[in-house]
């Protein structure tokens, strides 16, 4: 390991600290049971998500999402973005069981009030993601985490970005790694396209560094 791979080690470590213990200052109020939602800034040409009625006809209509459902016509179309996203997230006996990040006027349905936390702040929702995308007591944690990375990748703002950049570069699971590059190339604009180059040319892993050139 020459003298740069150092630095960058070190470099990584300090930040990974300097999350995880923001992390601690993110706690959201949220339920036991049941959903729970909040609005937070959306990154520049954040896209719109929401459902629709179906990708083929022409004459396309925005429909609520069924939160319970894995389903649907789900996503972002004709280029439309979003200043702004909400965020819902269902608790099962204290537990995140399904996460899902849609524009702020994108309706949406499901079988149990969603009780609303209003507008949190940015930095602590992406804290909070952050460390969602680490836990191993989720009750679906693979989904949940994949889900939780689109959610922070829409995020405006440095906390967002730098964890992001965190668990693209240093987080042990090589699918949230993936996940974390995937979404620094196609939301956070030059800058994630830039760090996300740098680790398809530098990362000593060479699946990561395939996945990124995809990406």
């Amino acid at each position: 390991m020459n003298a740069i791979q150092v630095i960058r080690a070190v470099a990584g470590s300090l930040l990974s600290l300097a999350l995880s213990l923001q992390v601690y200052a993110a706690e959201l109020s949220l339920p036991r049971d049941g959903w729970a939602s909040w609005q937070v800034p959306a990154v520049d040409d954040a896209p719109a998500w929401c459902c629709f009625s179906n990708w083929n006809s022409r004459n396309v209509t925005n429909q609520p999402c069924k939160l319970e459902r894995k389903d649907g016509n789900f996503g972002g179309r004709d280029g439309e973005t979003t200043n702004s996203v909400r965020v819902y997230a269902r608790v099962v006996r204290g537990k995140i069981d399904r996460l899902r990040a849609l524009s702020a006027t994108c309706p949406v349905q499901t079988d149990t009030e969603i009780q609303d936390l209003g507008a949190v702040p940015v930095d602590d929702s992406a804290r909070w993601l952050a460390a969602l995308v680490k836990e191993r007591d989720t009750v679906k944690r693979h989904r949940v985490a994949d889900d939780a990375l689109a959610a922070l990748a829409t995020h405006r703002g440095n906390v967002a970005q730098d964890a992001l950049v965190d668990i693209a570069r240093h987080e042990a699971r090589d699918d949230n790694r993936k996940q974390a590059v995937f979404w620094l190339a196609h939301l956070r604009r030059r800058e994630g396209a830039e760090i996300a180059t740098s680790i398809m040319f530098d990362d000593p892993d060479a699946d990561i560094r395939e996945h990124t050139a995809f990406a």
